[in-house]
């Protein structure tokens, strides 16, 4: 369900438009690219595809879900409450990646340090 949601409610990408031609096709034959798809995929200045904001509200509606979610099985009286309360915690299961896709994207190197990055992460999620 988390994938759903977090599909029809981040920000549409603008897609640009320009006017190119392909060198092995003759000049009569122009047609419209986006213009991402006219460049070089390992360009370090490509545009963001997506906005640091958007992944933290994820961070910060997920973290506020498992909150909710908890002090609901607290208050839980019978075991069915508990259950159905305890798969609320299934909308905080995107928290960690949006949380490292927030910190890669706020990384001053950007991706050149991911590896360094991921695994401390990894190091620190280990640890509950």
């Amino acid at each position: 369900m988390l994938p759903a949601a977090l599909t029809y409610f981040r920000p549409k990408a603008e897609a640009s438009y320009r006017l190119s031609t392909s060198s092995a096709a003759s000049a009569e034959s122009e047609s419209l690219l986006p213009a991402s798809a006219s460049q070089n995929s390992n360009s370090s200045d490509d545009p963001v595809e997506h906005s640091p904001e958007f992944d933290l509200a994820v961070v910060r509606w997920s973290l506020f879900g498992d909150g909710l979610s908890y002090l609901g099985m607290l208050v839980a009286q019978t075991v069915n409450q508990f259950v159905v309360v305890s798969m609320g915690l299934t909308f905080g299961g995107g928290m960690m990646a949006a949380f490292m896709s927030l910190g890669l994207a706020l990384s001053p190197t950007g991706a050149a340090e991911g590896g360094k990055l991921f695994g401390t992460f990894g190091f620190f999620s280990s640890f509950g």
